[in-house]
């Protein structure tokens, strides 16, 4: 609304940094006291405002929801040139989700000069996977990065027979499953059948073989620590184990309409497959997909 206000007296301020990603409707990590726009040096102040000067309009605007505003993946990019990877990859992931290539994200961050943040855009755009299906996944995975964990595949699909789990998180070399869980999750009117039902779908995937790694905001907020312990913690249970990976399971990853995998998460993919992991994608009626026909 404020932005909005501030367009229909400054009818030439476009929307910039994380002003355009909410008006895309993609997530933020911290929210502009003010809205951020971008205008010719000419023009005069702007009231109520965070105003970024150009001689030159910085992209082509359009419009969304009634407000001006650059391309998606413009937004998006000037957001990750600005942030660390973890804050970045909440508004990338979600772009990519969304439906802008890939290719479109990193062709942006390549022509942004390199002294407005071209090095952090570039890493975010390396990272980011439109697996993540929320902004505490997207958090998390860019802790790990932060943190030099190795990074999972991001909202895989076990199946044993007719029994399937959804995972956030998967380390299959490893034979570690990561579970993020805010408190919404079980803030319900059937709470307790949804703890009921987590409870079971915990004991399975334990059952298969895997180890389960659990957090929440409170582990990932400042630093991740907490997190990575678990992991660790995990890892460990594994290795004494001597964990390989468990007879008669699959793991998928669904394919989202409109949304081609990054190349990262393809080859990883590939790789898998080619060390005789039983992994493959999977198309919204559950066909296997081969990834090397996933062209970016």
């Amino acid at each position: 609304m404020r932005l909005l206000a501030v367009q229909l007296v400054a009818g030439d301020a476009m929307a910039w940094g994380p002003s355009a990603s909410i008006a895309w409707g993609l997530p933020v990590r911290r929210i502009p006291a003010l809205p951020v726009v971008s205008r010719m040096p000419a023009r005069g102040a702007t009231a109520g405002a965070v105003v970024k000067r150009s001689a030159h309009l910085p992209t082509a605007p359009r419009r969304n929801a009634g407000l001006l505003v650059p391309p998606m993946a413009v937004a998006a990019v000037e957001v990750a040139s600005a942030s660390g990877v973890s804050d970045a990859l909440i508004t990338v992931d979600a772009t990519l989700r969304r439906g802008v290539p890939w290719a479109e994200l990193r062709d942006v961050a390549v022509a942004r000069p390199a002294h407005l943040g071209r090095s952090r855009a570039l890493l975010a755009v390396e990272w980011a996977d439109p697996g993540s299906e929320s902004w505490l996944e997207s958090l998390s995975r860019g802790r790990m990065i932060e943190r030099g964990m190795p990074v999972p595949l991001c909202n895989v699909v076990l199946r044993r027979g007719y029994r399937v789990a959804r995972v956030d998180n998967l380390w299959p070399e490893c034979g570690v499953v990561g579970e993020c869980d805010g408190k919404r999750k079980y803030d319900a009117d059937d709470a307790k059948e949804v703890i009921w039902r987590e409870k079971r779908r915990h004991e399975w995937i334990e059952e298969i073989g895997f180890e389960v790694a659990r957090w929440g905001m409170a582990e990932v907020a400042r630093d991740g620590a907490a997190m990575e312990a678990r992991f660790r913690r995990a890892v460990v249970l594994q290795q004494g184990a001597a964990f390989t990976w468990p007879g008669g399971v699959r793991a998928e990853l669904p394919l989202i309409d409109g949304v081609i995998p990054p190349p990262r998460v393809v080859g990883e993919v590939v790789r898998l497959q080619d060390l005789g992991y039983p992994f493959s994608f999977v198309d919204t009626y559950g066909y296997p997909v081969d990834p090397r026909t996933l062209a970016v």
